[in-house]
C-alpha cells in the first residue's frame, strides 16, 4: 500500500535534527511511498518565495520567513508557519508526521491537515523539554517565553497524537507515566546513513587533515561548548596520558573557546576540523581509530538519543562510552563495539591504555561496527518500523470510517 506521507520539520533545512527526519522520509520514499517534507530557509538565505526540489525521491518544500534565525531554528517562524498552513490546506495526506510536534512549525500544520482530511497524526518526542529537563537550564527570559510554551505544549501535543515515537526507552517510560497508552508508543533510536557515509577501513587522509599518521586518534562529531561538559573525563585523561602515548583527538563542529582550552590545558593534541562539507565528511571521520561518547548521567541524556552514534557506526569505528540511557543496552549487547568506561578521568585513561594495547585489532572491530550500521541500525530498518506503524494506523482509521 503506497501512502501519501507528509513530514513537518520544525526548524530550518539541513539543521536542527533535519538529518533524522530526512533519512526517514528518504527511506520511505525509496520503499514506494509518496513523501513530502516541509521545512524553512535559514536567515541569510534571502529567499522570498517557497522552493520545491526533489531530493532522493522526497518532495522537499522549503519556506521563507522574516524572523531571526534563533526563532526559525526553534520552530517559531511566523511567515513560514502561515505558508505551511496554506500548503497543507490544499493537499490531502494519509499520514502527517511532525518531528517536534509541540513546536508551532512542526505540529500545527500537521494537525491542521488531520482536521481537514482525517489524516493520521504521528509525532516524535526528541528531548525532555519541560521541568526537570531543558527548562531547568534556561535563562530567566527563556523560561518565561520558550520554556513556558514548552511546558504547556510538550505533553499536550503527545496526548493529542494518534501515535508517538520516542527516541529512548526512558522517554517512553516518561510518556506512560504521563498517561499516554503503551499501545500508542514506539521507541525508534537514530539510524546510520550507510548510503552516504563511506566505510574506509584503512584511511589515507590523516595528513590531509593535519592529523599525525601514527597516533592513536579519537574523534568527536558535532562539538559545541554545551557538549564539552560530557567530555571532561576524556579531556582530563588525555592530559594524564599525552606524555606517555602518541594520542590525538579531533572534533567537527564549533571550535572551543581559547578560555576553555586554557582552563583544561588543551594543546596541540586537539585538531578542530570545524563544519565539514559532505564531500569531505567520510574521509575526515575515517581518520579516527575510536569515537567518543561519554555522557553525564542526567535526565536530559537519559531521554534523548545521541545522533552521532549512527555516523560513528557507519564510519566503522568502535565507540568509547559510558552506560547512560539507551546506550547501556548497546554496551550490553555489543560490548566489542561499544567500549564501556566509567565517567571519570581514571576510568577513561585505563580504557585508552587498553585500546592502545589492542590497536592492531581496531580495524577488525570496526568492521563489526559497520555491520551493525548496515543491519539493525540502518535508516532502512528504522523506516521499516515506521512503515508498519503507518499502515496499522491507516488501516485502523479506514475500518473506523467504514463502520455504520
Amino acid at each position: 500500500m503506497a501512502l501519501r506521507v507528509l513530514f513537518c520539520h520544525y526548524a530550518v533545512v539541513n539543521k536542527e535534527g533535519f538529518g533524522r527526519t530526512f533519512m526517514l522520509a528518504r527511506e520511505l520514499a525509496f520503499k514506494g511511498h509518496n513523501v513530502t517534507l516541509l521545512t524553512v530557509f535559514p536567515a541569510g538565505s534571502r529567499k522570498i518565495f517557497p522552493e520545491t526540489e526533489i531530493r532522493d525521491k522526497v518532495r522537499l518544500v522549503i519556506f521563507p520567513d522574516v524572523l531571526p534565525d534563533f526563532l526559525r531554528r526553534t520552530g517559531f517562524g511566523v511567515l513560514s508557519l502561515f505558508l505551511k498552513f496554506f500548503y497543507v490546506s490544499n493537499k490531502p495526506f494519509d499520514v502527517v508526521h511532525a518531528d517536534n510536534g509541540h513546536r508551532p512549525s512542526g505540529g500545527w500544520p500537521a494537525r491542521l491537515n488531520r482536521r481537514l482530511y482525517r489524516s493520521v497524526y504521528v509525532t516524535e518526542w526528541w528531548d525532555f523539554f519541560g521541568k526537570g529537563g531543558q527548562f531547568d537550564d534556561l535563562s530567566f527570559v527563556k523560561k518565561i517565553t520558550k520554556g513556558y510554551y514548552d511546558r504547556l505544549s510538550e505533553v499536550a501535543d503527545k496526548r493529542n497524537a494518534d501515535f508517538v515515537v520516542t527516541l529512548s526507552e526512558a522517554m517512553k517510560v516518561r510518556a506512560i507515566e504521563l498517561g499516554i497508552p503503551n499501545s500508542k508508543l514506539r521507541v525508534i533510536n537514530g539510524g546510520s546513513d550507510v548510503r552516504r557515509i563511506e566505510y574506509i577501513a584503512h584511511t589515507r587522509a590523516r595528513e590531509r587533515f593535519g592529523i599525525p599518521r601514527d597516533a592513536i586518534v579519537f574523534g568527536f562529531i558535532g562539538m559545541n561548548e554545551g557538549e564539552f561538559n560530557d567530555l571532561i573525563p576524556f579531556v582530563e585523561a588525555v592530559r594524564m596520558l599525552k606524555n606517555k602515548l602518541p594520542i590525538v583527538w579531533f572534533t567537527t563542529g564549533r571550535p572551543l573557546s581559547v578560555a576553555l582550552k586554557k582552563q583544561y590545558e588543551i594543546g596541540e593534541e586537539l585538531i578542530e576540523l570545524g563544519w565539514l562539507d559532505y564531500e569531505k565528511y567520510s574521509e575526515a571521520i575515517s581518520c579516527a581509530d575510536v569515537f567518543l561518547l561519554t555522557q553525564i548521567d542526567n535526565s536530559l541524556n537519559k531521554t534523548r538519543w545521541p545522533n552521532k552514534v549512527g555516523d560513528y557506526l557507519a564510519a566503522g569505528r568502535i565507540i568509547l562510552t559510558n552506560p547512560v540511557g539507551d546506550i547501556a543496552h548497546f554496551i550490553r549487547y555489543y560490548p566489542d563495539v561499544f567500549v564501556n568506561c566509567g565517567f571519570s578521568s581514571q576510568s577513561v585513561a585505563d580504557e585508552i591504555m587498553r585500546i592502545y594495547s589492542i590497536k592492531n585489532n581496531l580495524i577488525a572491530l570496526g568492521q563489526r561496527a559497520r555491520e551493525l550500521a548496515e543491519n539493525a541500525m540502518s535508516w532502512t530498518s528504522k523506516a521499516d518500523e515506521l512503515e508498519s506503524i503507518y499502515i496499522a494506523l491507516v488501516k485502523h482509521k479506514n475500518e473506523g470510517i467504514k463502520k455504520p
